[in-house]
């Protein structure tokens, strides 16, 4: 629960809710106001709580994307080895496999996916600066994590790929 006493499936079901509609808070569309549209791509989304993970899923399907979802760490990476999405969402602290464990396998499996985790709880700062001590890099979003502000985050990444690429 936050301070506002929301869970983050109740967030997420609210805020799915308000981007389903055709507008924003703000009066325009999310393409607008992020100001592009994006051919599909592959992404995975992995979350031991299966509401969010679907949740988020189904916003970016909505939003052009190729979603497929996996339920914790040890899934997800088996997953990725079946589909390989260039992009992966993960939750950070899950039963079987963490999401930093699942991401630096996945980064050695396949160095170029791009991989975002997100998390609400505190043993993520332990999980993340183990991982920084083994020379892996990731990126880390405040859970619950707003559909713009990842949308704008995965918009940044593909963007910083296309430059690369350019």
């Amino acid at each position: 629960m936050n301070r506002a006493g929301l869970t983050n499936v109740e967030i997420l079901r609210a805020t799915f809710t308000s981007f389903s509609e055709s507008n924003t808070s703000l009066g325009v569309s999310l393409n607008q106001w992020i100001g592009f549209r994006m051919a599909p791509r592959k992404i995975m989304v992995v979350d031991d709580e299966h509401m969010i993970a679907d949740t988020l899923s189904l916003i970016l399907r909505s939003k052009g994307w190729e979603p497929t979802t996996a339920y914790n760490g040890a899934a997800g990476l088996q997953h990725f080895q079946e589909t390989r999405p260039e992009y992966v969402i993960t939750d950070v602290v899950m039963p079987e496999m963490n999401g930093v464990e699942m991401a630096i396998r996945i980064r050695e499996l396949s160095p170029e996916c791009k991989i975002l985790l997100f998390s609400g709880q505190a043993a993520t700062t332990d999980l993340v600066a183990n991982a920084r001590s083994r020379g892996h890099e990731f990126e880390v979003l405040a859970k619950p994590v707003h559909p713009a502000e990842l949308l704008a985050r995965l918009e940044a990444i593909s963007q910083a790929d296309l430059g690369k690429t350019a």
